[in-house]
């Protein structure tokens, strides 16, 4: 038969026993070693802690402070344009209230279709998550940028949103696009080799066949169906006097998944508006 254990038992300590232990150590000790114990045991805890009040007083501050979005434009390749001057002129040209909401127009943002760098994918991969977020309200876009957007069709068709009124002020101005030939491309792709020749002309195009090409899209006449989805900046007051788009044709398009058309319409009409200074807009920095 095993013999007993002559140990004692120990007795329950509960929580509060080793509250009351630990308190009493700390009582004991002196600031450095209160902080060297407190490091030691809580630092895992502080850090997690702080973690979470960041996270919460993050979000907090972002819903407490963020602005209702009146109104976003995208101007490729602008160059010469500042962000911010472009972005009161509108903002006051429509009265919003900058208190609770906010007017942004990209005039930072370029691509290319001649050096197609990681920065131009970028950048049309963003300007392609715009629209299909519907967070893009109009744009500005060079000729070819143009032309390849509205084929894929991501500009809107004008007759859906101007009014007689405008439609017929801006005649001579529409950029049409033929809907059959667009048709006709999708059921016969371009083979990779057909693509990097069209890179390649595109590559050493002049000044003079980017106009021409662009004057293509003038005369719905020449086309089956013709749909009107861009308006030609060229002789806007915009353009004169800010001559942000040198060397290319600027046309005005109203994205096809906007959320905000009635404010696509006042872009426009700003853009063709005599009393805005536009040339307070040209950067500083290019003098």
């Amino acid at each position: 038969m095993a013999p007993k254990d002559k140990r004692e038992p120990r007795p329950y300590r509960g929580v509060n026993d080793e509250i009351r232990e630990q308190t009493q150590k700390m009582k004991d000790m002196t600031l450095k070693g209160k902080l060297s114990y407190f490091w030691h045991y809580y630092k895992v805890h502080t850090f997690v802690t702080v973690l979470i009040l960041c996270v919460i007083i993050n979000l907090v501050v972002t819903v407490v402070t963020k602005k209702d979005t009146a109104f976003y434009g995208v101007m490729l390749n602008a160059y010469m344009l500042d962000r911010a001057t472009m972005e009161t002129k509108f903002g006051d040209y429509i009265g919003i209230d900058t208190e609770t909401a906010e007017c942004l127009i990209d005039t930072d943002s370029s691509f290319s279709y001649q050096t197609m760098s990681e920065f131009d994918v970028a950048t049309n991969q963003q300007m392609v998550a715009l629209i299909q977020s519907r967070d893009l309200d109009a744009c500005v876009l060079n000729d070819q940028v143009f032309f390849n957007y509205s084929f894929n069709g991501m500009m809107a068709d004008l007759r859906e949103y101007l009014s007689e009124e405008d439609l017929e002020l801006h005649k001579d101005r529409l950029y049409y696009i033929d809907l059959a030939a667009i048709r006709r491309a999708e059921e016969n792709p371009i083979t990779y080799e057909e693509m990097m020749e069209e890179a390649e002309i595109r590559r050493d195009a002049t000044l003079e066949d980017i106009i021409a090409e662009a004057d293509t899209h003038r005369d719905p006449s020449t086309m089956e169906e013709p749909v009107p989805v861009g308006i030609f900046l060229e002789d806007s007051p915009f353009i004169q006097k800010t001559n942000s788009y040198p060397g290319r044709v600027p046309i005005f398009g109203i994205a096809g998944t906007t959320k905000r058309p009635e404010v696509c319409i006042q872009y426009l009409h700003f853009l063709f508006d005599e009393n805005i200074p536009f040339e307070e807009a040209i950067a500083e920095s290019i003098f």
